[in-house]
């Protein structure tokens, strides 16, 4: 029985420890960023620029904006939880084919911004760009709120706060705690993580056009959690599934460009 009891014991003092280092290291689950240096040089035209955005707290966020002349629109990008504009600036060959101008940021931690990872630091990041945008002669009725994956939860945040025209999201999830309760429930995910990042709970006060971009094999983030939002949603709205699209290679698929075009025509 005392053999029982001390094994039981080790057993909770190790579940404990387990649950410890969880809550301490879970930056380091959750977040992979690239780190640039400030010389790094970014794969540029004469027509592209590199920003540096200055957020309300005082945080210097780095960006790229590709504006061309006689685009309608202006996309605001929020990349996913993995690497730096380093590669992320790619993604600009997408979106410059619909017509539309971009603005992709490095949340803080990643690339040449400053400062660590924090909910609130994030979407304070994504105003100071919508601020800059607007400072750069935009209207808000022609920027579109564009996130993938980790960027859905700030994407979907400030189209309830801010002004703008459309919101695009591709992967997304109802919650990080949600997703994080479907992968490891026996380490109480609810109760430890610090970040929540509820794009559900933000899906029933969208008051602009949503367009939801999904594969149906995608392993990281289940297609359900697409549905549930999309459901959620009073307003205009669009949910496509792409078939034997994985989470990180939509674009591949002429099924996801022929959706972003279609979707900004019928703005």
């Amino acid at each position: 029985m005392r053999i029982l009891k001390a094994l039981g014991l080790i057993l909770f003092i190790s579940y404990a420890l387990v649950l410890i280092l969880i809550y301490i290291f879970q930056d380091k689950m959750i977040f992979y960023p690239e780190k640039l240096p400030l010389n790094f040089k970014y794969n540029l035209s004469p027509l592209d620029t590199e920003v540096f955005i200055k957020t309300i707290d005082g945080v210097n966020i780095n960006g790229i904006l590709y504006r061309r002349p006689g685009n309608k629109y202006v996309i605001l990008y929020f990349h996913g939880n993995a690497g730096s504009l380093g590669g992320w600036q790619d993604v600009s060959n997408e979106i410059l084919a619909l017509n539309s101008d971009l603005l992709i940021i490095d949340n803080r931690g990643y690339g040449k911004s400053e400062d660590s990872f924090s909910e609130k630091g994030f979407y304070e990041d994504g105003r100071a760009a919508l601020r800059f945008l607007i400072s750069a002669g935009y209207k808000a009725d022609q920027v579109i709120l564009y996130g993938r994956s980790l960027g859905t939860g700030i994407a979907s945040e400030l189209a309830i706060t801010e002004n703008v025209k459309g919101l695009i999201l591709e992967t997304p999830y109802t919650s990080l705690k949600d997703l994080a309760n479907e992968r490891m429930s026996y380490f109480l995910p609810s109760l430890l993580m610090q970040y929540n990042f509820n794009t559900l709970q933000n899906a029933s006060k969208f008051s602009v056009p949503t367009l939801i971009l999904h594969g149906s094999k995608d392993d990281l983030i289940p297609f359900s959690h697409s549905q549930k939002i999309y459901d959620a949603i009073a307003g205009k709205k669009k949910l496509v599934l792409i078939e034997g699209g994985k989470h990180n290679n939509l674009n591949t698929y002429p099924e996801h460009q022929q959706a972003l075009s279609d979707f900004l025509n019928s703005l």
